[in-house]
């Protein structure tokens, strides 16, 4: 391994002998430079706006924000970002299911170690108690992956650490999050405008961001969490495989905390920067991350083995429990309802149909595959309901009970009008009574 003597002589030797490389590394620096310029002049404006918008609410008092001396404490925590996808798919439901992100799930995964470290300590962590955190995310187009786009905008987040169930921590903070990039969107916010305020900018503007940071920090956030994607595959430096990669983040002024991570080679890594003695118990706080993620991963196991394990073969008409064996109302029932949620496919459905050609079978069908939660399951739905003139009364009442109860209201949003309109001229060949039944579904 070479010296630092070595490798300063190496360093200066090549300047001597390649004075174009000097020129323009210089040159690009000065590029930078005039690049930021540019960059400030034409978003401070709209920086000034948010950070005024912010500085009316300020941050909860907080343990996180002391008096931060010289001395830091450092935690490593190592997870799996396969993780995270299986919790981002397996956790989220709703309109904007495709809206959360990576992100979030580390956002609640935090939300969940705070929380336990505050009541480790003993201080009120009510429904109420909220963290405030700074954090600058990425916006993307749908075209890539959150952790590796390096499009960035700042976020203000007050992290729901008083809410004790972990699926609605992820909910919460995914529409906080939504809230603030869709506002910084209308507000005409790139990717460099508030980049800048956490060392998300050029090299150049790295420590005058930590700076302004920290300037601003004791009253606009309890901590700043900064997520920077890295390589999705294995780095060499001259035959030395890079294992692992942990970010180690400066402290604001008055906050004794703050959260870098980085995605590496299918890996995220968090690195846990703290004041040596306002946190002293910083390796507890590491340990509290792992337990939050544990626990998302558990939940996500637990609510797979519910589903799939028990409720989908009793749908088969297998492993009932004592009582329920042949009952076919309850099997239709039941595949109505994963139906619905997106757990039974329209193939699935037909499957069952096939197996029960009895009347209960081919309502129940109806009623099921007019829940298809998609917005084609349900034009197809709707279009079956109002157009299909040889469907019978009790046809007609199935599909309306299956089109009318999805799990996402917002699919059946579109409707509520067209059944003002497309409806009534039902009644030249539906019976008033189920007219009446079906009209009331909406």
């Amino acid at each position: 391994e070479p010296s630092s003597l070595r490798l300063l002589t190496d360093a200066m030797l090549g300047s001597l002998l390649n004075p174009a490389r000097v020129v323009t590394t210089v040159g690009a620096g000065l590029r930078d430079i005039s690049a930021t310029g540019r960059r400030a002049s034409e978003t401070a404006v709209r920086v000034v706006s948010t950070l005024a918008k912010v500085g009316t609410r300020p941050a909860p008092d907080s343990p996180l924000n002391a008096h931060v001396g010289a001395a830091r404490r450092y935690v490593m925590v190592d997870t799996d970002l396969d993780d995270y996808r299986q919790i981002r798919s397996r956790l989220t439901r709703g309109k904007y299911v495709d809206d959360v992100t990576i992100n979030d799930v580390i956002l609640a995964t935090v939300t969940g170690a705070l929380r336990t470290w505050m009541q480790t300590r003993g201080l009120p962590v009510t429904s109420a108690s909220t963290l405030r955190v700074m954090v600058p995310v990425c916006i993307v187009d749908g075209s890539g992956d959150p952790l590796t786009d390096a499009a960035m905008t700042a976020c203000f987040i007050d992290l729901p650490i008083g809410e004790n169930t972990p699926s609605m921590r992820l909910h919460q903070i995914a529409f906080a999050m939504r809230q603030q990039i869709e506002s910084a969107s209308a507000e005409g916010m790139g990717a460099t405008s508030l980049a800048s305020i956490a060392g998300f900018a050029p090299p150049t503007l790295h420590t005058l961001g930590a700076r302004l940071s920290s300037v601003m920090s004791r009253r606009l956030s309890n901590l700043v969490i900064t997520n920077v994607p890295g390589p999705q595959q294995q780095l060499q430096v001259e035959g030395s495989q890079l294992v692992e990669t942990y970010p180690v983040m400066p402290l604001g002024r008055g906050q004794g905390l703050s959260i870098g991570l980085t995605s590496y080679d299918g890996r995220v890594y968090y690195g846990l920067t703290g004041d040596r003695d306002s946190m002293a118990d910083l390796d507890l706080l590491g340990g509290h991350v792992e337990d939050a993620f544990t626990r998302l991963v558990n939940l996500v196991a637990r609510t797979s083995d519910d589903i799939e394990g028990r409720l989908v073969p009793w749908s088969q008409g297998r492993d009932l429990p004592a009582g329920l064996d042949g009952d076919a109302d309850f099997r239709w029932i039941l595949i109505g309802q994963l139906t619905r949620r997106g757990i039974l496919t329209g193939d699935e459905v037909d499957e069952a149909l096939a197996q029960d050609r009895t009347m209960t079978g081919q309502l129940g069908a109806l009623t099921a595959r007019a829940a298809i939660p998609t917005e084609a399951g349900k034009a197809a739905a709707w279009a079956d309901l109002t157009t299909n003139r040889e469907r019978s009364n009790h046809e007609l009442v199935a599909i309306a009970a299956g089109f009318w109860g999805p799990a996402d209201r917002s699919l059946v949003e579109p409707y509520v009008e067209r059944d003002f309109a497309d409806i009534p001229p039902m009644s030249a060949w539906l019976g008033e009574d189920a007219l009446a039944r079906v009209a009331t579904m909406a």
